[in-house]
Parts: C-alpha cells; structure tokens; sequence
C-alpha cells in the first residue's frame, strides 16, 4: 500500500514520535542505572543466536525471523537456518556453495558474483548481517558462523529487498574464553590458503573478550583464473556489567579479493533453441575476463554496538545500538567481444563457401560441435576485434540501528514486542567506460592482458545516460507484536513498517537528476497455532517493496513495486529435535512492473505499469538425526513462476528450475572403535530444466550432481575433504543467454586441515 498522498512530513513525525516513545525510557533508564541492576534481570541477549541446542544439521533457533533470536517454531513464517556444522561440513568457497541444499535456491548468475533465486525469484544474497542492513559483493566464509535464509517478502523486518527472500549473515563474534584455531586449506587450480582463529578473555573478572580471524589465500579458479583473498577481523567487546549483560563492542573488518572470472561456456545454436555440449576445451569467455584486473576489491568496514537489558515499569527490556561504516573500492574490466570466430587444427580461420568468416553465434551448428568433439579437432574460438570495459568504482555505506525488545504480560497475553529505527547513507561512484580495441586476433583460451592507455582506442562513457553517482539517504521505522495466548501454544504476530528515502543521481555525461523522494508502508501478519506438542501449523501474510523513480508520459511519478505473499504450512519438531521440518505453501504477487507497450493513438512506445510476476508451489527442509552417528538434510520443492509482460503473455524467469527438484545430503560418524571420529557424507542436487534467458527464448537443461565429503576428529585435529561432482558430469550450472552459459566444474577437490587448543 503506498501512502504518497500524505505529506511526508507528517510521516516522518509519526514514525519518529513513535519510537522515541519506546525508545526514549530505554535510553534515559540506560543512563540512570548506575551499573545495578536487580536479579530479576535477564542475561541472556536476544541479539545473539543460540547454537548450543542445534542436533546436527538442525537449528531451532533464528536471529533472521525477528531481527531477535526467536525459537522457530514461534515464527509464523519460513526461516532455514544453515547451522555451523553443515558449513564446515561443505567447506564453501563461497556463500552460495553453503545455500545450494536449501529448498527453492538456484544460482542466477555467474559463479562468484553471489546472487541466487529464491522461491524463482531474482535475489541478492548478502544484504544483511546479524538482522541490520549491510550489502556486500563478497564475503569470506571464515567470518560466517551461520547463515539463515527468511524466505518471501519480509519488509517489515528488512525493508526494501527482493521478493524471494534475504539471506542473514550472522558473523562470529568473540566469547568468555580461551582458545586458538590454526588451519591450512587446499584446492584444485593450485590454491593453497592459511586461517587463524584466535580468542581470547583478559582483564579484571575476564571483563574484555577480544578475537581474531585471519585468511590468506593465493590461487586460481579453472582455466588459470586468479583467485586471491586476505581477510582480516579484528573484535572487541567489554562486558561493562554482567547482569543487565551491558556491553561495548568494537569490529573491523578488512577485505581484498583479486579473481578473474574464467567463464568456461555453453553455446545455444543459431535459433537459440538447443544448448548443445560444453565446447572441446575449457574456454575462458563469453566476455573475457582481463587476466591482470579482472575483479578487484578492498573493503573496510568498522563497527561500534552497544547493548543493555534493564528494568521499565515492572518489565525487562532489550536494547541494541549500533553504527557501521563501509568503505569498498572496486574494479572491474572485461572485454567484450564484438563477435567470435573459429580456428581450424591448422590454426586458419574457418570460412564459409563465400569467404566470410565461420561465426560462432550465426553458423556453426549442433552437427558441427557433434562432429568436432568426435573428430577430436583442435577448434578453437577467437575474439574478433572487440571492446574493452573499464570499470572502477566506491561505495560509502553508514548506517545506525537501534532495537528495542520487551516481554511482558497483559492479563493472560504474553507479549514479545520488538522495535527498530535505522537511518542509512550510501555515496555511491562508479563509471563504466569503453574502449575500442583493434588487434590481432585472440584466442579465447589464452587472450594477452592489454594496457587500455597503450594499445586501446576510442575512449567514451559505456552509456552516457546511466547513473555514473548516487547519493542515498534514508530512514525507517517498524514495530511488531507477537502475542502468545493458552501457554504460548498460538501466537499472533503484526507489524508495520515505514520507510522514507532521497536520492540524487548524476550520470555519466555531467547531467544531474534532480533528487527523488520515495516513501511507503508495508505490513505483516502471521499466526502460528501448536496442534500438539511438537506439531505447528502456520499463516503468513507479509509485504515489501522495491523503489520505482522517474515518470510515466503523464508526468506521473512511477508507483513501487509491490510484494505480497500468502504462505500456509506447518513445522514439525518431534522426538527431542531429532526431526525438524518446514514445509509450506506460497503464492507470490509482485506488481507494477514497467512493460514497454506501442500507443495505439501515437504509435509511439509507452512505458506503463501492467507487468506482474506470479510465483507459486511447496517447499519442504527436512532434517532429521534418527542417531547420534546420522544426521540428513532433505530439501524438497515445486515452484512455477510466469511473469506476466502485456497483454495477458507471459515468460518464465531465467534461471528458475521447472517442476519438481530436490537435494540431498547424509553423513554417518563412526561412535566408537578404529574409526571412531571419522565420518563420511554424500550430497545429491536434481535440478530440472529452465528458462535459458530473461526472454525465455530456448530452454537449458537441467542436471543431477553428486559430491562426498569426508572429516577426521581426533583430540585437537580436525581433518576434512570435500569431492565436487563426484561423477565428472557436464552440466550447465547457470544459463544467462544464448552466448553464456556458465557450466559447472569437472571433479575438484577441498582438503582443510585444522588444530585447535
């Protein structure tokens, strides 16, 4: 529901005088304690994830569902947690290597560039750290102690984000003890690595908690790609008062990574109907990655939290505040190829019969690449003249969160309220700029990194008219209430967010749009209804948006995009945890989607509002620990997505599986005798066909891949290997377009080897 009709003043007064409501007593009480506290005084934070009841793969607990930490079977709506066992089981090299056994998850990009879909629709991964808005290109795995995915819309929770759903990062942080983690890693392509994990308790009564991570790691990717990362975190806390657990905590976060994407790829044939097999050598590109640049990233990111329980009016609250600050330079080149041909065994240029040049996208055929591959022939693929694009690009990102949570009682309700306010400011620089570049030819499986200043020609802005800055500035406002009646065996829970936001944008070409402002509300309300102890079924009915700017023809502001889910389903925690499962059915809405249509009056092309995506079906996560030597996670799902375009046609997103899928993933750890402290494991991924692009001109196929990975504990070692694609399969891993799609590596393997004291 969009209130623009109201002025924006008046909203903004609404939300700030609301929270200072709530807030103001926290802040005042804070000041006024003195340090003492009475013994009714809970300890324990709900900032902080509980893992210590987790049975294997299973997790009861979720930070991401409530922005608090908040048993799941509470949460009327589908919270997977990925627990730390399951990660350091997968040995990720990347957050998405961790999500893929979740239900209705699929990459949708490139590898390394960490976006996925969710419940088939288009989502970012990492846009939330520990409940509070923190984008990121990357993250390193080592800071991670778990991910949980919240799926379909949840603006009252997270604000704006895509529809699908969010991914929360929630990070490691220092504890009430000593010890010291050392660890080796190695990789296919020659990667090699080093981590050290180090913490530590010191000063009066352990008052001072402070820890250490450290990764360096120098290697490649296939086809001789750079894969180069050092990440350093640096924490510290000080427990200024146990009791009311009031604490100060301080972060920094250092990253560099250095990769060059090597973009082995499947080709559709010239109708763009068939994708046929992967090419006769593991080529680099569709677009070429320069093998000196590449992609390069530093990022500094620096954290102030304060947190505080106290006494109010016969009720204990909660309170968390917290400031972060990231600064990311980033680079980027790549050469676009302006067209591709082949080379002969002989090393000729493949020609037609009227002497123009054999062209990878218009004439080389299916029958072609069968009779290459079974020949043997030695084809290569060259980059006619093409174009290089230089990207550089910063980002300054600020924002200050503060939450605020109660339990209490009002006659025979029991309430768990929970409030935030946030304010955010991001300064965004980027320029996209080409360069025309006319060689030699290169082969795609070996191209000659170039000096743009050297050899290139023809310097111009990308796209004169895109965004070349961005200056963003906004503030938010939520509060939700969950009420548990008859013994907390039904809790209702609502909530109401709003939002406010500005921005400026310059393009390219020196011209400047004048700033935007955009508002809105969303809401949510779920129920969740305890049948028998152990049996929950639930409804959630929750929204967000995506922020629309410019106008239509009528000089009419663009609306938001809309989201609304309606999700039925039941969670299942039976037999002291031993099986725990989500399963649910959804439907999807996503409204307001600009469409392009031709004017029958002016015969011109008119911009209007009238596209929707529907996404629709069941999912299930399933974990069970019959024993204590098994543990199995199930995912299960069918999801059907159309995005409805004009006039009633509609196309499937790209990337999203069609029908039915699921995974697998099962280990048995040896309780007792010579092997005792080894366990074996085996994951299984069915993926069936999807749309091949985002016009759903051809379709990709699916594909079915199976991975082992084995561990070792004994005393103070931990040994652990994971084998990717067990059975050497191809597969095509991500379609983009008919020129690019990214396959799935051959069989690689991960070894880590671990001490700890």
């Amino acid at each position: 529901m969009n209130y623009r009709n109201i002025p924006r003043s008046i909203l903004l007064r609404i939300g700030l005088i609301s929270g200072l409501t709530l807030t103001l007593p926290a802040l005042l009480a804070a000041q006024t304690e003195g340090g003492e506290a009475s013994e009714e005084i809970i300890t324990l934070t709900p900032y902080e994830v509980k893992s210590d009841t987790d049975r294997g793969y299973a997790s009861t607990y979720s930070m991401g569902g409530s922005r608090i930490n908040t048993e799941l079977s509470k949460l009327p709506l589908s919270v997977i947690p990925v627990n730390e066992h399951l990660i350091s089981d997968l040995l990720p090299v990347d957050l998405i290597e961790a999500l893929q056994y979740v239900s209705g998850i699929a990459m949708t990009s490139t590898p390394r560039a960490n976006q996925l879909i969710i419940r088939g629709l288009p989502s970012t991964t990492l846009t939330h750290r520990d409940g509070i808005q923190e984008s990121a290109a990357h993250e390193d795995p080592i800071v991670i102690q778990r991910l949980e995915i919240v799926k379909g819309p949840a603006g009252v929770l997270f604000g704006s984000h895509k529809l699908g759903g969010i991914v929360n990062r929630v990070t490691k942080v220092p504890f009430k003890g000593d010890r010291t983690s050392i660890g080796i890693d190695v990789r296919s392509y020659d990667t090699y690595g080093v981590r050290f994990d180090i913490n530590r308790a010191f000063g009066k009564n352990d008052q001072w908690w402070g820890r250490i991570l450290y990764h360096y790691q120098d290697g490649h990717m296939r086809a001789n790609g750079i894969d180069d990362e050092r990440t350093l975190v640096s924490m510290l806390t000080f427990e200024m008062n146990e009791k009311t657990n009031t604490r100060l905590a301080f972060r920094y976060h250092f990253n560099r990574y250095h990769y060059m994407e090597p973009r082995g790829v499947w080709f559709a044939d010239p109708d763009g109907v068939l994708p046929f097999g992967i090419i006769p050598v593991d080529a680099r590109s569709g677009n070429v990655g320069d093998p000196d640049v590449g992609n390069q990233a530093e990022s500094h990111n620096f954290e102030l939290g304060f947190t505080h329980s106290f006494d109010m009016l016969g009720t204990n609250w909660f309170m968390r505040a917290n400031v972060r600050h990231r600064d990311q330079k980033f680079l980027f080149r790549i050469y676009l190829p302006r067209d591709h041909g082949l080379l002969g065994p002989d090393g000729e240029l493949l020609t037609l019969e009227d002497g123009t040049t054999r062209n990878l996208r218009t004439n080389t055929t299916f029958a072609d690449w069968k009779r290459f591959k079974a020949s043997g022939e030695a084809v290569d693929i060259v980059v006619l003249p093409f174009i290089a694009r230089h990207r550089p690009s910063n980002l300054d990102e600020t924002v200050f969160s503060f939450d605020l949570t109660s339990e209490f009682d009002t006659g025979g309700l029991r309430h768990n309220l929970m409030t935030y306010t946030q304010f955010s400011n991001n300064d965004g620089w980027f320029f996209n700029s080409r360069y025309d570049w006319d060689t030699e030819l290169q082969s795609v499986f070996n191209v000659q990194p170039r000096d743009p200043a050297q050899v290139l020609s023809n310097w111009r802005p990308d796209n004169p008219r895109e965004p070349g800055r961005t200056e963003t500035e906004g503030f938010n406002w939520a509060i939700q209430d969950s009420v548990s009646v008859f013994e907390e065996r039904l809790v209702f829970s609502a909530g109401i967010r709003y939002d406010w936001g500005r921005g400026a944008t310059f393009r390219a070409d020196g011209s400047f749009l004048a700033p935007e402002t955009n508002t809105d509300w969303t809401k949510k309300f779920g129920a969740i209804f305890e049948i028998v102890d152990g049996v929950n079924l639930f409804y959630s009915n929750s929204e967000t948006f995506i922020p629309a700017s410019g106008e239509n023809v009528l000089g009419e502001k663009f609306d938001n995009q809309e989201g609304l889910t309606d999700e039925f389903g039941a969670k299942l925690n039976l037999w002291e945890d031993r099986v725990v499962v989500t399963t649910s059915y959804f439907k999807i809405d996503f409204t307001n989607q600009r469409v392009s249509e031709q004017d029958v009056e002016s015969g011109s092309n008119v911009v209007r509002q009238i596209g929707t995506a529907k996404t629709k079906g069941w999912e299930a996560d399933m974990f069970f620990q019959p024993i204590d030597a098994i543990s199995l996670m199930i995912g299960l799902q069918d999801v059907n997505t159309e995005n409805i375009q004009r006039s009633g046609a509609s196309v499937r997103p790209r990337g999203v599986p069609i029908g039915f899928n699921y995974s697998f993933l099962g280990k048995y750890t040896f309780q007792k005798g010579p092997l005792e402290g080894f366990s074996v494991g085996l994951t299984y991924k069915s993926i069936q066909e999807r749309a091949g692009d985002s016009a759903d001109r051809f379709t990709a196929p699916g594909y079915e891949v199976m991975n082992l990975f084995l561990s070792y504990k004994k005393g103070k070692w931990l040994f652990r290997g994971f084998i990717d694609n067990l059975t050497n399969e191809e597969y095509l891993i991500t379609p983009v377009a008919s020129f690019l799609m990214t396959p799935g590596d051959k069989t690689t393997y991960r070894f880590a080897m671990d001490y700890t004291f």
